[in-house]
């Protein structure tokens, strides 16, 4: 089926004359939209579900993304939940209407809100694994096997080894 192209590339294409996205945000003209027929009452969802192997006769499995009604006022979070297998899918992350992010928590309170471990690579002196914007070669990474070292222009300056023990200017 062809929406906007009498030759489609896929089962389903929809082609619209691109835009801005200035534009397409405030003046609504999106290529697709789903929206619920309901009030707008809180914790309603309209979503789209995608799923590469139906089991049964429900695609139940799969990858969703939600629009989440948070009140009257109509401001909506955006959630994506996925699925083990066996199991219908369940919320991995969000988006608050207000801008924070939510991964392993659907009620954020900072602007990045992570629940549970964050693993990240060990860096370097060179290249911290925790940087700061613009200024990549001063941070914090991990120098050794429980051991966690801060650097500042392209070198370590400070070291924490596994017994507390701290080294400033030396990385012994």
């Amino acid at each position: 089926v062809g929406i906007g192209t009498t030759a489609p590339d896929g089962i389903l294409q929809v082609r619209q004359t691109a835009d801005t996205t200035a534009n397409i945000l405030a003046n609504g003209a999106y290529g697709i939209i789903i929206e619920g027929d309901d009030s707008g009452t809180s914790g309603e969802s309209v979503g789209l579900h995608l799923a590469a192997k139906t089991v049964g006769t429900n695609p139940i499995r799969g990858v969703s993304i939600l629009g989440e009604v948070q009140s009257t006022s109509n401001d909506h979070d955006l959630i994506i939940a996925t699925s083990n297998a066996g199991a219908a899918p369940t919320e991995k992350m969000r988006v608050t209407g207000d801008g924070k992010v939510g991964i392993g928590t659907t009620t954020p309170s900072e602007k990045l809100h992570v629940q549970g471990a964050v693993g990240t690579t060990n860096g370097t002196a060179a290249l911290p694994t925790h940087t700061f914007y613009s200024d990549n070669d001063t941070g914090m990474y991990r120098a050794a096997v429980n051991t966690l070292a801060f650097s500042t222009g392209n070198a370590e300056r400070m070291r924490i080894n596994s017994s507390g023990e701290v080294s400033i200017g030396s990385s012994s």
